[in-house]
């Protein structure tokens, strides 16, 4: 066991990539799966974290370390657990709404009026809306038309 002159930082992840902590900056970097059974957790605590030397260890979740006996052997040490989660990346947009919103009330009701046919209610929706729709995407956006009688 190598002996170590100041605090140690160490990033710890459970079912995580290297690039997930890579925006840590860690002197040793700890990732367990489910195939290794915790095994790099408990390398971590029994052969590098010391007791009274403010060692720190990262990590992206709570859930990385289960409260358990690990994580009450890590507290009993001394040495600070402390949660870094990476920043989320803004999302694109989604895909552009088939349906005009200021026009949905008008489709839904073309599409659940009983007395057209299926493929009238589509020609009708089609003339309201900017962007051609099919039935499925009818069905899909306001559900079933209902029972013929």
């Amino acid at each position: 066991m190598r002996r170590y002159i100041s605090a140690m930082i160490f990033a710890y992840g459970y079912n995580r990539t290297r690039a997930e902590l890579a925006h840590i900056e860690a002197d040793r970097v700890f990732i367990d799966t489910a195939k290794t059974r915790r095994a790099e957790l408990t390398r971590l605590i029994r052969e590098h974290l010391r007791r009274g030397h403010d060692d720190k260890v990262v990590l992206i979740s709570p859930g990385d370390i289960r409260a358990g006996t690990q994580r009450q052997a890590i507290n009993d040490m001394g040495v600070e657990i402390w949660i870094d989660a990476q920043p989320k990346e803004a999302k694109a947009p989604g895909p552009i709404p088939k349906i005009d919103p200021e026009r949905r009330d008008e489709i839904k009701t073309i599409w659940l009026d009983r007395t057209l046919m299926t493929w009238a209610a589509v020609e009708q929706a089609n003339k309201v809306n900017s962007v051609p729709l099919d039935r499925h995407n009818l069905y899909d956006a306001f559900g079933p038309r209902g029972l013929r009688r």
